[in-house]
């Protein structure tokens, strides 16, 4: 531990808030992602009679 130089809450927050937040995902590949893991989910026999959710309107 760095007793030399302890933030205080409101300077920590302050470095916080300067840090850019990570860029979300292109949802194309998001997807991509949700339709790889559609097809490979093994599919019960009364699965084409259920509505079919969509999630991406």
């Amino acid at each position: 531990m760095d007793v030399h130089h302890q933030l205080t809450l409101e300077e920590a927050l302050a470095e916080l808030d300067e840090i850019p937040p990570p860029p979300l995902p292109p949802r194309m590949w998001i997807e991509e992602l949700y339709e790889a893991k559609r097809v490979s989910l093994p599919r019960s026999p009364s699965f084409d009679d259920e509505p079919r959710i969509d999630l991406f309107p």
